[in-house]
């Protein structure tokens, strides 16, 4: 397992720093895109277009993570992207 250098003590953190994704929320990927050779693997993060669902889910705004209550694996999206809005990409959806 990937140990990450500390510094200090640590907070809090979100997941398990083992350099995957696997731990977090993967949503199904859409189908015209599916490959099958991670069909019933581990490796779930790895289907094409997972990025897009991001936008899908959270149509008109980032989603939020209550640390208190929210669970990682159903709350936490696994990748950080950016949204596709009329044409252009956003990369954040909350005002300054």
């Amino acid at each position: 397992m990937y140990e990450p250098p500390r510094d200090g003590s640590t907070l809090w953190e979100i997941g398990v720093p083992d350099r995957s994704a696997a731990e977090f929320y993967i949503p199904d990927p859409n189908p015209s895109f599916v490959n099958k050779l991670y069909l019933n693997h581990s490796d779930k993060f790895r289907q094409y277009g997972l990025w897009e669902r991001y936008s899908e889910l959270y149509p008109d705004e980032d989603m939020v993570y209550n640390v208190d209550v929210d669970d990682y694996s159903k709350n936490w999206f696994f990748m950080q992207v950016t949204r596709l809005v009329c044409d252009q990409l956003k990369f954040k959806t909350l005002p300054l």
